[in-house]
């Protein structure tokens, strides 16, 4: 929290960044996230880790506690929405739906 409230205070206070009007975090199904970063992965986009693995990719405990402190925020911050990319059955939604679900979210903007 400490390091939070500083992250907010340093950008929007002392360096004057303008605050977002909304901010939205793509919750997408743990085991999308579990899937993809236990796979293989190989490209250009990898040559940075030299053969090794991401330190921050590998741990799935990580990534758990990631998700947490953005759906704690989610809850905190009345400018910050989560759009749940997921289906019914707990599988990921289609990249047309998770737009339409976004699209609900900035509608009100517009």
């Amino acid at each position: 929290e400490r390091l939070r409230e500083w992250i907010m205070r340093t950008e929007y206070e002392e360096f004057g960044i303008p605050r977002p009007t909304l901010s939205l975090f793509l919750d997408v199904p743990f085991g999308f996230t579990e899937a993809k970063l236990t796979a293989q992965r190989e490209g250009a986009d990898r040559d940075y880790l030299g053969g090794a693995q991401d330190i921050h990719e590998k741990s799935l405990e990580l990534q758990r506690r990631v998700r947490e402190v953005y759906l704690e925020a989610a809850r905190r911050e009345e400018d910050f929405e989560v759009v749940d990319c997921s289906t019914a059955e707990g599988t990921m939604a289609s990249p047309e739906e998770i737009f339409a679900r976004v699209a609900e979210h900035i509608k009100p903007l517009l």
